[in-house]
């Protein structure tokens, strides 16, 4: 394949990356607002591996922490019959 039409693909690769990160902005933005809404500490931050985009879907499935009354109650969320799953 010919340098130039590696470059002008590559161009295009960019042009849509670059659409993609600015159409995603303010999404980013809504969903970084709506997580220091419920949990202003960030405490789901602390978790490994989960910090910018999983924090805050993690708080999105599991609701209101303070549902829980103990922090084992939160490993059966994936179960249908989980306690506190009709809180949601």
């Amino acid at each position: 394949m010919p340098y130039a039409d590696l470059a002008a693909e590559l161009a295009t690769e960019v042009r849509l990356l670059r659409a993609v990160q600015a159409e995603q902005k303010p999404h980013q933005q809504a969903r970084e607002d709506a997580y220091l809404k419920v949990q202003p500490d960030e405490l789901a931050r602390t978790l490994p591996g989960i910090p910018e985009i999983g924090a805050p879907m993690l708080v999105a499935a599991m609701g209101r922490p303070q549902r829980f009354r103990l922090g084992g109650e939160v490993q059966g969320l994936h179960r249908p019959d989980a306690q506190g799953l009709g809180d949601r």
